[in-house]
């Protein structure tokens, strides 16, 4: 868990009265209203889980596509960079990172086969 913001926020409200009527258990039994202040906390969690993956296993993003070969290696096809395809462990953590969309092995290898001819180029 990681604290990610604090803020404060002003509230008006009506003043509260103790129970017989006299303002002299009130904050100042002056004003109707009196001003409260609520501390909000912005709270970042995590949840770790485990799951199940048969390989090789696909996937892609926006920008890539990816081929998981073991638990240390993957490969990477970048559709919009030079780069082109990569291959190393780093790969596997972001093929199986949010966002990802799992993909046939069809569609990685038209992928494959489109960036060794934008390369060949």
């Amino acid at each position: 868990m990681k604290i990610v913001g604090i803020w404060w926020q002003k509230e008006e409200n009506e003043k509260i009265s103790n129970n017989s009527g006299d303002p002299s258990g009130d904050y100042d039994g002056i004003s109707d209203r009196f001003s409260i202040y609520i501390m909000k906390i912005k709270i970042e969690q995590t949840t770790t889980s485990e799951v199940e993956i048969k390989l090789p296993y696909y996937s892609k993003d926006e920008a890539h596509f990816y081929k998981i070969i073991s638990e240390t290696s993957a490969i990477q096809i970048c559709k919009f960079c030079n780069i082109g395809i990569q291959r190393g462990e780093i790969f596997v953590k972001f093929a199986i990172g949010v966002g990802q969309k799992v993909i046939t092995a069809d569609e990685f290898n038209q992928a494959y086969e489109d960036m060794l001819h934008k390369l060949a180029e």
